[in-house]
């Protein structure tokens, strides 16, 4: 049983603004996400987030564990994705 993977408008708005070629990679991305929200993510120091690289670009993300529940909070380029974290 899997996670259920959601997005805020943010990252949805992000992930919309992506080149398709990058924008299909990130779904993939979020669907394994969805399967092992544990696997090849890195904790942001001093939060509660979590991040998962894909190629050039980064998911930003949180999960909660009660409900099964990835929350995508960002997404985008890794030069600017983490400003205003």
């Amino acid at each position: 049983m899997g996670y259920r993977v959601s997005l805020t408008n943010q990252a949805r708005k992000g992930l919309l603004a992506l080149p398709v070629e990058h924008r299909e990679r990130i779904v993939e991305a979020l669907d394994s996400l969805g399967l092992d929200p544990f696997h090849r993510v890195k904790r942001l120091q001093g939060s509660q987030l979590f991040t998962h690289r894909v190629g050039e670009y980064r998911i930003i993300f949180t999960f909660r564990r009660s409900r099964m529940l990835v929350l995508v909070i960002r997404i985008g380029h890794r030069g600017s994705v983490y400003r205003g974290l």
